[in-house]
């Protein structure tokens, strides 16, 4: 199975506006572009959701005046979907144009950064994504399910008078860890008031840009802690699971357990046997904890990396919840 996202949509809003000129040369007309979304789960076709999902167009061209700066390449305009699940450009002067395309999860200020925040850049490639805003939503455990990012950058000549029609699939770029604690009572003498999982040096910032090589280009691993804390049902006899996005990286961190009153501390670091546990791109990492044996996780990844997905209602490909 490979599901895909598309594109079919109307309204849009223009986010950034940078110094630009409209054609110029009265005998070559403006181009038009459309571009169209929508996410592909096991055989069905989803548009998105403007209550869970924000879908942004970055337009970038390449300028005569920035030819001498390879690094630079013109940020043109913005664009967010609204509504519908389509973008039209209009009245563009022909040439070559880069277009990101990116889904986050809605309702996060913040969330689309740049190099400088504040700098409101006319550069492409100092536009940023701040998945730390994701990081922190997820204090909430229902935010598990909707903090995924999706990505698709490709290059376009747009040819005078013509439309260029086209259907864009983007592709996840996070990971998915997923931390079994099993049943405690089975794991644990006492009851467990308190399981507080702590994330550390983890990825936050990652560039709209990929290299034209669907590269993930990320900061390096933060110093700052991200703490979840939740409290399982005790003489339910129900597995205890938290569920938490991440960027791809070699995962660091530490399970705290608070039970009859005492802590126990396991590291994620170096887990059964001293092997590095891995965040993949569009991949489910579950730990399942062994309480008999301390730091011993079992470690399964499902999923297939770097897989065109789009998935709102958390079917990844290779997965099936049990």
């Amino acid at each position: 199975m490979n599901p895909k996202t598309f594109i079919f949509g109307i309204c849009l809003s223009v986010l950034t506006a940078c110094s630009q000129e409209e054609v110029t040369d009265l005998s070559a007309e403006p181009a038009t572009a459309v571009f169209g979304i929508s996410t592909r789960g096991n055989n069905t076709t989803v548009q998105p959701d403007a209550t869970t999902q924000q879908v942004r167009l970055y337009v970038g061209e390449h300028k005569p005046e920035h030819l001498d700066d390879k690094n630079h390449l013109h940020l043109r305009q913005a664009y967010d979907l609204e509504t519908g699940a389509s973008f039209r450009l209009d009245n563009l002067p022909p040439r070559r144009y880069k277009l990101a395309f990116i889904c986050v999860p809605a309702n996060l200020p913040g969330i689309f950064s740049e190099e400088k925040p504040g700098e409101n850049s006319c550069d492409f490639n100092q536009q940023l994504i701040d998945y730390g805003t994701v990081l922190n939503a997820q204090q909430d455990p229902d935010y598990a399910t909707s903090g995924h990012l999706y990505r698709k950058v490709i290059n376009r000549w747009l040819k005078s008078g013509e439309t260029l029609t086209e259907d864009v699939t983007l592709n996840r770029l996070n990971g998915q860890l997923i931390i079994d604690m099993g049943i405690p009572e089975d794991q644990f003498e006492y009851e467990v008031t308190e399981v507080k999982v702590i994330i550390e040096q983890t990825p936050t910032l990652i560039r709209i840009a990929d290299n034209d090589k669907d590269e993930l280009i990320m900061s390096a691993p933060t110093n700052e802690a991200f703490i979840y804390t939740s409290v399982p049902e005790w003489g339910v006899r129900k597995h205890h699971r938290v569920t938490l996005n991440l960027l791809p990286s070699e995962l660091k961190g530490k399970i705290i357990v608070t039970t009859g009153g005492n802590l126990k501390t396991y590291s994620l670091q170096g887990v059964y046997g001293g092997g590095t546990v891995l965040i993949k791109q569009n991949t489910r990492t579950t730990l399942e904890f062994n309480g008999l044996h301390k730091d011993c996780f079992t470690v399964k990844y499902a999923g297939f990396e770097n897989s065109q997905i789009g998935v709102d209602n958390d079917e990844w490909d290779g997965w099936q919840e049990q």
